[in-house]
C-alpha cells in the first residue's frame, strides 16, 4: 500500500469519527444514543468480565487436569515397571539347599 493511500485512509477514517461524534454530542436524537449507550456499555463490561472469569476458570482446570495426566503416566509407568520384574517365590531362600 502506497504513503498516499495511507494517508488518504486515516484522513477518511478521522472524518467519519468526527462525523459521528458530532452527531452524537450535538444533535437530540444524538444524544439519546448516547444516553442509551451508557448502561449498555456497562452491561458490555460486565459481560466482559465475566468472561475473563470463566476463562480463568477453565484455564486452571487444564492445568490440573494436565496435573492428573502426568500423575496418571506416572502411575502407568511405575506399574509397567513393577509387572516386567520377575517376582520371587515365597519358597525360594537363596540360604536353603533345596536338593535336601
Amino acid at each position: 500500500m502506497s504513503e498516499q493511500v495511507k494517508e488518504m485512509t486515516i484522513v477518511v477514517a478521522g472524518a467519519l469519527l468526527g462525523s459521528v461524534s458530532a452527531y452524537l454530542l450535538l444533535t437530540p436524537r444524538g444524544g439519546g444514543i448516547l444516553h442509551r449507550l451508557g448502561p449498555t456499555l456497562d452491561e458490555l463490561k460486565v459481560t466482559i468480565s465475566d468472561m475473563r472469569h470463566v476463562i480463568k476458570k477453565i484455564d486452571e482446570v487444564a492445568v490440573e487436569g494436565k496435573y492428573v495426566v502426568r500423575d496418571l503416566e506416572d502411575s502407568l509407568r511405575r506399574l509397567v515397571e513393577l509387572s516386567e520384574r520377575p517376582v520371587a517365590s515365597a519358597n525360594s531362600d537363596p540360604t536353603v539347599d533345596a536338593t535336601a
